[in-house]
């Protein structure tokens, strides 16, 4: 054969085709393609007697090209990755087939992929012969996209919502105070803060200067009150001369009935529940003072707050009620119940304050152990001891006195379930004092039967019912078969 045979067009076509695929870097998914256009090409030159054998050896060369550097070019260039049955690392930027198994190697940190199980050692993936290799560069190219079409439609926003006009920015300048004034302000405030004792020794100070001023007085007394029932802004006030100055100055010389009342009510706020407060008291001789008041008032809303003064001198307080009972403060109590302008609910007060003494006694005396060598303990049971409270009742005829008062207000009781409720708790702690005098008497009984049938009918108010058993057991243990006697 000659060497013109090697120059044929067909041959030369074939060469060239090759040679220029190969330079290009020919993809893996257009092997198929160039196998088909290969053979097409060789086909005439195979049925050419002058270069019969020659084509078959040009044929064989091409497909060994193909089978052996192809894969090779292929996998060279970050194209697509080529899985057999071992786990391979899958580089960066290279397209993984669909239909592997991949992992992440967590000891290299990078990516891993191999053939399902099922093949067999042999096979190879079969990839799409439309697939392309891997662009890195499309990304980019997309992310450009989007960028440019963000900035497009952030072009075609409607603007009109967002102009504001001078006049807009002022008022939303004045409506909003900015975080340069806010600052300043909250300083001045950190400035200004004071403690509660602080306050309260300047409304001291400003109670003494508000001469004749009944609406400042009334203020400060208020904003006293609100202060006091903490225990130690009450002592503070009493250590600064407040009992002195302006409470006993305030009960004993005002002129002002409405100052009185806040007077005693700050009072009762000042020593309640207070035991150094309730000793300052009494060394003032506050207790004194309420029973003049209680003694010689009219003026239910004085009488009310006094009765709550005094209660917060005596409540778990012996040495007060021994100083303050047997001399006028017994009397001044159980005057109330008959005295002409004051409400029931004030002397429902009076009668559970006195009922709360008797208890309070009683309970000590049960309780409290003789033998206890704490000193404290046995001068609190002698004091308790020498307590005469029941005498000091039966002398100003306390029983009586609650007996009319029941008698003539028992039909107001239905309009106050609240008070009749503490009014039956109150009788029945001095059934043992009263029950000869209170079992004797027909009006009573007549009027605890209108007690005790009030809330009779009413079973849809647990409240109302309890009253109505109250009422009942009280009225069974007068005037009942179960009288209180029998009991004893």
């Amino acid at each position: 054969m000659t060497t013109a045979a090697f120059k044929s067009p067909r041959i030369l076509a074939v060469s060239d085709l090759f040679t220029s695929d190969l330079k290009r870097g020919l993809s893996c998914f257009g092997r198929k393609d160039f196998t088909k256009r290969t053979r097409n090409l060789l086909k005439p030159v195979e049925a050419s007697m002058e270069i019969k054998m020659w084509g078959s050896y040009l044929l064989s060369i091409l497909f060994l090209h193909i089978t052996i550097f192809l894969p090779i070019l292929c996998d060279g260039g970050n194209g697509t990755f080529i899985p057999t049955n071992e786990w391979q690392t899958v580089e960066e930027g290279q397209a993984i087939p669909p239909g592997l198994h991949v992992r992440i190697n967590l000891q290299t940190g990078r990516k891993e992929a191999k053939l399902m199980e099922k093949s067999s050692s042999n096979d190879l993936a079969k990839l799409p012969e439309d697939s392309q290799p891997a662009d890195d560069s499309q990304p980019r190219d997309y992310l450009d996209e989007v960028h440019k079409r963000l900035q497009e439609a952030l072009k075609n926003i409607p603007a009109e919502k967002a102009d504001y006009s001078d006049q807009n920015w002022k008022d939303i300048r004045d409506k909003y105070r900015s975080y340069k004034d806010l600052k300043k302000e909250f300083k001045s405030v950190n400035m200004e803060i004071k403690t509660d004792t602080e306050i309260i020794t300047g409304l001291m100070d400003e109670y003494k200067n508000a001469t004749q001023d009944t609406g400042r007085f009334l203020r400060i007394l208020d904003d006293l009150d609100y202060l006091v029932h903490q225990i130690d802004n009450a002592l503070w006030f009493i250590d600064r001369g407040g009992l002195d100055t302006i409470v006993v100055p305030a009960i004993v010389n005002g002129t002002d009935i409405n100052v009185r009342v806040k007077s005693l009510q700050l009072l009762g706020a000042l020593i309640h529940n207070n035991p150094k407060g309730q000793i300052k008291a009494l060394e003032k001789n506050c207790g004194n003072y309420l029973s003049h008041v209680l003694l010689s008032s009219t003026n239910n809303n004085e009488i009310s707050a006094a009765v709550y003064a005094f209660g917060s001198l005596l409540r778990k307080f012996p040495f007060a009620q021994k100083e303050n009972l047997p001399k006028t403060g017994t009397k001044a109590l159980v005057g109330i119940l008959s005295k002409e302008g004051v409400e029931v609910r004030t002397k429902v007060k009076v009668l559970t304050l006195l009922s709360d003494l008797m208890i309070e006694q009683q309970e000590t005396l049960k309780t409290v152990n003789a033998a206890q060598d704490d000193e404290a303990s046995r001068k609190k049971l002698d004091q308790y001891r020498n307590l005469l409270l029941d005498f000091w009742l039966h002398d100003e005829q306390y029983c009586h006195e609650v007996s009319s008062f029941l008698i003539a207000n028992h039909a107001d009781f239905g309009k106050e379930a609240d008070v009749l409720e503490h009014l039956l708790q109150d009788l029945n702690t001095s059934l043992n004092l009263c029950y000869d005098v209170w079992s004797q008497s027909q009006e009573l009984e007549e009027a605890m039967v209108f007690i005790k049938d009030l809330f009779h009918n009413t079973s849809d108010d647990e409240f109302l019912v309890e009253i109505s058993e109250q009422a009942s057991l009280v009225h069974e243990r007068l005037f009942g078969k179960l009288r209180f006697k029998d009991e004893l």
